[in-house]
C-alpha cells in the first residue's frame, strides 16, 4: 500500500498514520501474553523517533489510565465492553485516550483514525460502533461522571487505575487524601532519568547540553540526571556508553542492597538491566537472570553498549534457578503475581 505523510509529518498508511497501525498492533501482541516492552520493540523499528515518541505517549499513557477509560466506555456502549472483540475494544481505549488526554490530537483526527482502523480491521458494523462511542464521549468530555462504585476503595481505583489491593493498602496506610495525591503523580510519565557509566557526572552533562539536550537534576540519588529534548537512542553518548536509564528508585534499591566488593550476585529478575549494570560496579561477578529471552535480550543490548565484562545472562525461571551459592539475590517482588513466595523459597 502507499505511504504518504499526513500535514503533521506523520508517516500514513491508507489515510492511517503507521503510529496508530503501530500502537493497535502492540496492544494485539500484549493480548497474546508478549511483554510491554518487548512488543514496543517489536512494532516501533520502522517508525522515525517522532512517530516513536507519540506511540509510546499512546500506549503507555493509555494503559495507565485504563481502568478509566473502560468505566467511562462501559457506560456508553450497550451490554458494556465486555461484549466487543478484545481488538475492538482496545481501539476505543486507545481512541478516547487521544480524546480525554493527548490535548495535541484533535478531536476529529481522533475519532476518524479509530473508526477507520475499527473498519480495517472489524468491518463497518464495529467503525459504526466506535463512530457513535467515541463522538458521545466527545461531547460529553466536560461533564464526565464515572459509574457508581460499589465501596470507595473501589471508587479510587476506578478513577485512578490502579488496583484495587495496592489502593486498599495505601489507604489504609496513609489515609485517603495522602493515596490520592499519590496516584495522580504517579499515573504522569515519569522523567527521563540516566546514571553516568565511565565517565562523571559533568563531563557528560556537558557532552548533552552541547547536543541540545535539557538536563537536570534527579531527585533522591546522587550523580543521576533527568534528560529531555531529544531522541535517546540518537545521542553519541548513548551510542558510546556513557549512561543507561534507571529510574531513582531502582539505583535506590541497589544501594540499599549494599553488595560487598567482589561478591558473586544473581539479579534474578534483570531485565531491561539497570539493576544489573548498577551491580556490576561493585560485583566481581553479576547472573543476570531472566525468564523471558526477548526481555533478557535488552540486557544483552545493555551489556554490548556498555561492555561489561562481570554480568552472565542467564534464561531461567527464578523459582527454579539453575545456580550454584551466591553471596546475594535481588528479586523485583510483585506482590499481584504473588512473587512473595518466591522471596520465601529463597530466604535462608
Amino acid at each position: 500500500m502507499a505511504q504518504s505523510h499526513s500535514s503533521s509529518g506523520t508517516a500514513t498508511r491508507g489515510g492511517i498514520t503507521d503510529a496508530r497501525f503501530a500502537s493497535a498492533d502492540m496492544l494485539a501482541d500484549i493480548r497474546t501474553g508478549l511483554l510491554l516492552d518487548a512488543a514496543f520493540d517489536r512494532r516501533v523499528g520502522l517508525l522515525d523517533a517522532r512517530d516513536r515518541r507519540w506511540t509510546q505517549e499512546l500506549v503507555y499513557g493509555m494503559l495507565r489510565r485504563r481502568g478509566r477509560l473502560d468505566a467511562l466506555l462501559s457506560d456508553r456502549v450497550r451490554g458494556g465492553l465486555a461484549r466487543l472483540d478484545p481488538d475492538l475494544t482496545d481501539l476505543l481505549r486507545l481512541g478516547s485516550y487521544q480524546l480525554l488526554y493527548m490535548g495535541s490530537v484533535p478531536p476529529y483526527a481522533a475519532i476518524a483514525q479509530t473508526v477507520e482502523l475499527a473498519k480495517r480491521r472489524h468491518g463497518i458494523g464495529a467503525s459504526k460502533l466506535a463512530n457513535a462511542v467515541l463522538r458521545r464521549l466527545d461531547r460529553e468530555r466536560d461533564a464526565l461522571v464515572l459509574p457508581a462504585p460499589n465501596d470507595p476503595i473501589e471508587g479510587i481505583a476506578t478513577e485512578y487505575s490502579h488496583p484495587r489491593w495496592l489502593v486498599a493498602r495505601w489507604v489504609a496506610r496513609w489515609g485517603e487524601d495522602d493515596t490520592r495525591a499519590l496516584l495522580e503523580a504517579n499515573n504522569h510519565e515519569a522523567p527521563l532519568v540516566i546514571r553516568p557509566w565511565g565517565v562523571v557526572r559533568e563531563q557528560l552533562e556537558a557532552m548533552l547540553e552541547a547536543a541540545g539536550v535539557q538536563v537536570g537534576d534527579a531527585p533522591l540519588v546522587r550523580d543521576s540526571m533527568t534528560i529531555s529534548g531529544a531522541a535517546l537512542t540518537e545521542l553519541g553518548a548513548f551510542q558510546q556508553g556513557l549512561f543507561f536509564v534507571q529510574d531513582p528508585a531502582a539505583t535506590l534499591v541497589t544501594q540499599y542492597a549494599a553488595i560487598p566488593a567482589g561478591a558473586l550476585v544473581a539479579d534474578l529478575c534483570s531485565a531491561p538491566g539497570g539493576k544489573t549494570v548498577e551491580l556490576s560496579r561493585v560485583a566481581k561477578t553479576v547472573i543476570a537472570a531472566d525468564a523471558s529471552a526477548a526481555r533478557l535480550a535488552r540486557v544483552l543490548e545493555t551489556m554490548t553498549r556498555l561492555e561489561l565484562g562481570n554480568v552472565i545472562p542467564m534464561v531461567t525461571d527464578a523459582r527454579f534457578p539453575a545456580l550454584a551459592p551466591v553471596d546475594a539475590v535481588l528479586v523485583d517482588a510483585d506482590k499481584e503475581r504473588d512473587d512473595e513466595r518466591l522471596v520465601q523459597m529463597l530466604m535462608p
